[in-house]
């Protein structure tokens, strides 16, 4: 099941989408205070504020609710959960790589865009 919370017909914009994995034991850098949200919404919002202000201008997001198929026990290593999509400007993908998200990889960008 998957989540899209904003769309747009904007199609001059050029970008790219970017998927990454939550990390076991609250290690994600958009979480405050490691305050664990209640729900992936609130996740992908506090997502989005963070890359804002690493000055990442996230065009479209989205949430794979999915279950993650590898499981281990190692904390900041692991994903759990969901993985998220966000679709980003190309001048800002080596930005997104150098935060050190979680198996950060750049897919297609879903026609649900």
């Amino acid at each position: 099941m998957t989540i899209v919370l904003s769309c747009s017909d904007d199609d001059k914009f050029t970008t790219y989408c970017v998927d990454f994995d939550l990390r076991q034991c609250s290690g994600n850098p958009w979480l405050i205070d490691n305050q664990v949200p209640d729900t992936y919404e609130e996740h992908l919002a506090l997502v989005t504020e963070y890359l804002k202000k690493q000055d990442i201008e996230v065009r479209h997001r989205e949430i794979d609710l999915r279950p993650t198929i590898i499981v281990c026990q190692a904390c900041f290593v692991c994903p759990v959960g969901p993985r998220f999509r966000v679709e980003i400007s190309p001048e800002d993908t080596a930005a997104i790589y150098a935060l050190n998200l979680l198996n950060v990889s750049t897919v297609e960008c879903p026609d649900e865009f």
